[in-house]
């Protein structure tokens, strides 16, 4: 699969996003969210082409400052379950307790806050999730993203392997469902 350099990967976002036709859905199975692809190595490149987005009409949402929010917030409760349930870990993360804040919701906080201002959402340094036991097919099967009058986007470092299935970070297979690829 042949990767689009971050200037040309960037007009084909704002194509997408400014085409009134139903493209993004169709081709994500219904779906509202656009899986921006680059290789990890590239990161850095697309983020700096990211920050060029005209802020009227996009919004950057940084999963780096969140996790350190999020972590600074959550201090007590992250020891706590260091200590008492290192098996658990994943439910600092995402958990069913609606009482308490965890990492998945205040990402969706963030992108409803775009939602809420009429902007596109567009999340950068993605591989924050990793080790959290979801993924961004959490996010983009959510009725939050699914229901929004505008597309979300997520910067997606993964390369593609010899089965041309895409792989988050080298390490995960890649759920492609209710994403439109760039």
């Amino acid at each position: 699969m042949k990767y689009l350099n971050p200037h040309n990967a960037i007009l084909e976002l704002e194509r997408l996003v400014s085409s009134k036709d139903s493209e993004i859905k169709l081709q994500a199975n219904g779906g509202n969210s656009i899986l921006l692809v680059c290789k990890p190595s590239e990161e850095i490149n697309f983020i700096n082409e990211i920050k060029q987005l005209e802020e009227s009409k996009y919004h950057i949402v940084d999963m780096n400052l969140l996790l350190v929010e999020f972590v600074t917030n959550n201090k007590e409760d992250i020891e706590f379950y260091f200590e008492h349930w290192p098996s658990s870990l994943d439910r600092i993360f995402k958990n069913d307790l609606e009482e308490q804040q965890d990492f998945y919701h205040l990402i969706l906080d963030k992108i409803n806050e775009a939602f809420s201002v009429n902007k596109i959402p567009v999340v950068i340094n993605t591989g924050v999730i990793y080790a959290t036991h979801f993924d961004l097919a959490t996010f983009s099967g959510s009725e939050l993203i699914m229901n929004a009058s505008l597309p979300a986007v997520f910067l997606y470092p993964a390369e593609y392997n010899q089965n041309n299935q895409l792989v988050f970070l080298n390490k995960r297979i890649a759920s492609q469902d209710r994403c439109k690829i760039i």
